[in-house]
């Protein structure tokens, strides 16, 4: 089964999160834990009739929620899950056979890199692949911080930090510890005169609508499972594709889908996905 070419859904339970990181862009104090546990059965009982084959978790921090294993046991869904794994949830073991794939973002600023590395490594020796995500900013400590990770035997990559400039030795310095083209190429600006504007985005639309109502304009969180109000039948549920309003993407979702196919970084991140090793 190849993991990329899947429809899927993006969801956004809530942006609660454990750590208080400053540069955090998610501001949405209306999306919380609480109005996610009051309408999660409701959602569960929706995405049970949906045909898509995977659905995509983030947040905030999935992680403090308790009730995923209703959701992995209750639905014939894979799941992938994008956390800070700044701790290790009780439900972990639970998630085995349903979760192919966990992306894990490294906040220094709240987490320690040592505290960090070995939730990794516990997760991995758990058997589920895990990739690091680092979101660059242009110090040169986060060097030492990815060097020391993929020392670890555990792959990573910079991504570049939302409206931050970087001069042609960061950008430098950035790609050659990358090592998935897919945050590679966010350091890159596109040819002048193709952008992606206008262009059919697959993840849905950057005006994201989610479960209290509260409108979302966070790229990285595009959700093409849009709840209004708690209500999953409501009109504004939107499930077709529509055209993007940024020069460049950051979501994970459709770069996966706009790959080199001559470098094989689709291929490279089926094998992680199957075997968990980054080759």
């Amino acid at each position: 089964m190849r993991l990329f070419d899947l429809d899927h859904i993006a969801l956004l339970p809530y942006t609660t999160c454990n750590l208080k990181c400053s540069y955090c862009v998610t501001t949405n104090k209306k999306l919380s834990l609480g109005r996610w546990m009051e309408h999660s059965i409701e959602v569960l009982d929706f995405l049970k009739k949906q045909p898509q084959k995977a659905i995509m978790v983030s947040g905030g921090e999935p992680f403090i929620w308790k009730g995923w294993p209703v959701f992995f046991t209750s639905t014939p869904h894979i799941w992938y899950f994008l956390t800070n794994a700044s701790f290790i949830p009780p439900w972990i073991t639970l998630a085995k056979g349903s979760v192919r794939l966990f992306i894990a973002a490294y906040h220094r600023q709240q987490v320690s890199l040592d505290v960090f590395i070995r939730n990794i490594k516990t997760l991995q020796d758990l058997g589920f692949p895990v990739f690091v995500k680092i979101v660059y900013n242009g110090e040169d400590t986060q060097l030492k911080d990815i060097e020391q990770i993929q020392h670890e035997d555990i792959p990573a990559s910079f991504a570049p930090m939302i409206g931050t400039t970087f001069s042609d030795l960061q950008i430098t310095n950035a790609i050659m510890y990358s090592q998935s083209l897919m945050y590679k190429k966010r350091f890159m600006p596109y040819p002048y005169g193709n952008t992606r504007a206008h262009t059919i985005c697959k993840a849905g639309t950057t005006a994201s609508f989610e479960i209290d109502g509260c409108k979302l304009n966070r790229c990285s969180h595009i959700s093409s499972f849009l709840a209004l109000q708690g209500n999953v039948n409501h009109s504004y549920l939107r499930k077709e594709s529509y055209a993007c309003k940024r020069d460049y993407c950051a979501c994970e979702w459709h770069t996966f889908g706009e790959l080199d196919s001559t470098l094989n970084e689709n291929t490279r991140w089926q094998v992680f996905v199957n075997t968990g090793k980054w080759k």
